[in-house]
Order: C-alpha cells, then structure tokens, then sequence
C-alpha cells in the first residue's frame, strides 16, 4: 500500500502507523495555503510511530506554492517506479 499527500497535514496527528505502507510527502517550500512545515511535522509524528527509514519520505520543493509542477510530478513517478 501506498499513500501520497501533496500539500496536506493531518486533521489529528496519527496514533498509530498503517501497517505496511509506504507514505510519500510532498510539499511545496512557499505554500502560503498550507505551509511546508505542517509536512515536515507530519514526517517527524510518522517517523516516530516506528517502521523503516524508508517507509515513509519527505520531499521539498524550493519555490513551489500550493500547486504540483513538474518537479513535483517527477519526483511521485520515481516513488511510485520503485517496487
């Protein structure tokens, strides 16, 4: 299983990890709609909830509002590529 959350942040933090899944957060530096650090935030409560490292990613996109460019879209192809 697999989530992508671009732009986001939780309503309640989570208090527990979906078992096997693999989380990918993308966020845009200069969001002023949601800002970066509620993504930031969002991988640091999910870090600590356990899994591997790699379960769960965290990419930044300098100069990016709340909006997907093509960074962005690269980026969720090269996670979703990998098995």
């Amino acid at each position: 299983a697999r989530v992508v959350a671009m732009a986001g942040r939780f309503a309640n933090p989570p208090k527990r990890r979906p078992a096997g899944a693999r989380i990918h957060l993308l966020h845009g530096q200069d969001d002023g709609i949601v800002p970066a650090e509620a993504s930031v935030a969002a991988h640091a409560q999910l870090a600590g909830l356990g899994g591997q490292e790699s379960d769960t990613t965290l990419d930044l996109f300098p100069g990016l509002g709340h909006g997907i460019d093509g960074r962005m879209m690269a980026r969720l192809d090269a996670h979703l590529a990998r098995p």
